[in-house]
């Protein structure tokens, strides 16, 4: 299992909505109110996980990753966005909650064929 320290400056919400694609090309990430130290693969794991949400294949930003790794992180996600959905929604953003159930929904299938495996 590898590990789960790190130091690399990580964003740790990086998904489709936290990048801006500038006119030049290039990718500028927004948003870091969560960034902390991280292993160096922890944000590529996550982007893989918005890809798989949103029905894409994560297969290329996870090449070369412990499959182990992605896994349980996938699992941990799908677990904590399905807790945290069965909560009280915050008065300021009473739709979080079921965007949470979706994202856990949106994981099984994916988690499902790589148990499978």
């Amino acid at each position: 299992m590898a590990s789960s320290t790190g130091d690399t400056l990580a964003h740790c919400d990086i998904r489709a909505d936290n990048m801006l694609v500038r006119p030049d090309g290039r990718l500028m990430i927004v948003d870091w109110p969560w960034a902390a130290t991280a292993p160096v693969w922890f944000d590529r794991v996550l982007l893989a996980l918005n890809i798989t949400v949103h029905g894409g294949d994560p297969e290329r930003v996870i090449a070369g990753l412990d499959r182990t790794v992605v896994t349980d992180l996938f699992a941990g996600f799908a677990g904590f966005f399905r807790d945290m959905s069965r909560r009280p929604p915050p008065p300021s953003l009473p739709s979080v909650r079921a965007f949470q159930r979706w994202q856990a929904d949106a994981l099984l299938p994916w988690l499902q064929r790589e148990l499978g495996r």
